[in-house]
C-alpha cells in the first residue's frame, strides 16, 4: 500500500526515468515538493503550539481568578452591616463627635411648626427631604440651620460641626467663644 508521499514521489520521478543525470527535471520537482511539505509541516506545528500555549494561558488565568475569588470571599468584611453599628463605634473611638448627652444639652429637639415664609420649604440637608409640620427637628444655635433629629444626631456623633456651614458645636469651642465675647464686652 502506497502512501500519498511515496505516490507523489513516484509520479514526479517517473517523468525523468529515462535520464541518466542524477539531477534531472524530475528531481527538482521532488526537492520543491519536499520543501513545500516541510514548510507546511512547520506552519502546522507552529499554529498547534500557539493554540496549546494560548489554552494554557487561559487555564492559568482562570485558576488565578478562582483563587483570588476564593481568598476574597474568605476575608472578613470591613464595613459594618448597618448604621446602628457605626454610631457606637465612632463614639467609642472618639473621632471628635458629640455624645448623646452633649447633643441633647446643646440642641434640644422641638416639633417643627408650619412657619413657611413666602412659600419657602425647609429641607434637611442631611437626608435632602422636606421638613413637614410636626416632625421633630434640631436647630443649630449659632447658624439656625434646621435638621431632622435622627439625621443630625447621626451626623453629630461623627462630627461636632453643622453639616452646612461647619460652625463648631463642641463644648470646648463654645466655652472659648463665650470667653472671647465676654472679654470683648468688658473692653468696650
Amino acid at each position: 500500500m502506497l502512501s500519498l508521499y511515496s505516490l507523489r514521489i513516484s509520479s514526479i520521478s517517473g517523468a525523468g526515468a529515462g535520464d541518466d543525470d542524477d539531477y534531472g527535471e524530475g528531481s527538482y520537482e521532488v526537492f520543491g515538493s519536499l520543501a513545500m511539505d516541510a514548510c507546511a509541516a512547520i506552519v502546522t506545528c507552529s499554529v498547534l503550539a500557539a493554540c496549546v500555549i494560548i489554552c494554557e494561558a487561559c487555564a492559568f488565568a482562570a485558576m488565578a481568578a478562582l483563587l483570588v475569588g476564593a481568598v476574597w470571599s474568605l476575608l472578613p468584611r470591613s464595613r459594618p452591616a448597618s448604621m446602628a453599628e457605626v454610631v457606637p463605634a465612632a463614639a467609642s473611638v472618639g473621632l471628635g463627635g458629640l455624645t448623646d448627652a452633649a447633643i441633647d444639652e446643646a440642641l434640644p429637639a422641638s416639633p417643627y411648626g408650619e412657619r413657611r415664609r413666602g412659600g419657602v420649604v425647609i429641607t434637611c440637608s442631611v437626608c435632602l427631604e422636606d421638613v413637614r409640620g410636626g416632625e421633630m427637628v434640631r436647630s443649630m444655635p449659632e447658624c439656625r440651620h434646621l435638621f431632622h433629629v435622627g439625621c443630625i444626631d447621626v451626623w453629630l456623633h461623627a462630627h461636632p460641626t453643622c453639616p452646612l456651614c461647619r460652625s463648631d458645636l463642641s463644648p470646648r469651642q463654645r466655652r472659648v467663644t463665650s470667653a472671647a465675647l465676654s472679654s470683648q464686652v468688658s473692653t468696650v
